[in-house]
């Protein structure tokens, strides 16, 4: 009996010692000490990067890779802003035309901004006021181009007159007297009728008389034929006279440009209350749709 008394001793002491070894790690496991840490460290993953790195590679790896993902996203994000502002208002043509300097030439233009009224605008515009003056501009502009089609046309004329001029030549006097001969013989259609009359009623008329009646009536020309002698008898006289009468309309038409292309100076100037450039007018044409086609000033000796 001694025996097994001694047996189960050690059989209770080494099933305490047991019993103490497998709780301790329970006790360790479930410890809110050991909690608390993991939660902070899942807090800070989730504010920088995720759960991803906090859940894998311990509190320390996970604090590396969050603040790491969260300033790659900022700098991302501050990419995408700094794109955007770029492209912002950069691409040329913006503003009907005016270029990459938009503000410079909008700053540069002043009253001018007011060729950015509608066509309706600028019709039913007061004449005085910045819009009418832009349309008052506009239409100085529109003439001038009227004006230069003009010149254009009687330059072609004034080309063509005198190249006919110089292929028509001049007749001799054998020629000229010639043709007079035929114009002379040519009748009336009373003397034409008369002839013809007597040939068919007088049987008095002998073969000579007969045959001189004949030869007037050959001769009489048809209204073709008296135009081309009455032309060629003309010479240059009738060319001439036309190509002296487009000669004057050319001067009146070049006078009037020269007037017109004051006043489209004058008309911008009116409406600007700013110094008017180059550039300045450039840009208010390309607002407004328009080509000035006034001769360049000459400049001043």
């Amino acid at each position: 009996m001694r025996c097994y008394g001694i047996r189960l001793d050690l059989v209770a002491s080494v099933g305490l010692t047991a019993l103490a070894l497998i709780a301790a790690p329970v006790a360790i496991d479930i410890s809110p000490d050991l909690l608390v840490p993991s939660a902070a460290h899942a807090k800070n993953d989730g504010g920088g990067g995720g759960n991803g790195g906090g859940n894998s590679g311990g509190g320390g790896g996970a604090s590396a890779n969050s603040n790491s993902g969260g300033q790659g996203e900022n700098k991302s994000g501050s990419g995408s802003s700094a794109k955007s502002g770029s492209n912002s208002g950069s691409e040329p043509g913006s503003g009907k035309g005016l270029g990459n300097n938009h503000g410079a030439i909008a700053s540069a233009l002043g009253a001018l901004n007011a060729a950015h009224a509608s066509a309706t605008a600028r019709a039913n515009a007061a004449p005085n006021s910045r819009v009418g003056r832009i349309a008052a501009y506009e239409a100085a502009v529109t003439g001038i181009g009227s004006l230069v089609g003009e010149i254009e046309t009687l330059n072609q004329t004034i080309a063509d007159l005198e190249t006919q001029i110089a292929d028509a030549g001049t007749l001799t006097p054998e020629e000229q007297a010639a043709l007079e001969d035929q114009v002379a013989a040519d009748l009336t259609e009373a003397e034409r009728a008369a002839i013809e009359e007597q040939l068919a009623t007088d049987p008095t008329l002998t073969e000579a008389q007969q045959a001189s009646l004949q030869d007037q009536l050959a001769a009489d020309l048809t209204e073709e034929e008296r135009a081309a002698i009455d032309a060629q008898l003309a010479g240059t006289e009738g060319l001439t006279a036309e190509l002296e009468a487009a000669q004057a309309e050319l001067a009146e038409a070049e006078d009037s440009l020269a007037n017109a292309a004051e006043t489209e100076a004058e008309a911008l100037s009116a409406a600007a209350n700013k110094t008017v450039t180059d550039e300045v007018v450039a840009a208010v044409n390309d607002l407004l749709g328009i080509e000035s086609a006034a001769p360049p000033e000459e400049p001043t000796p």
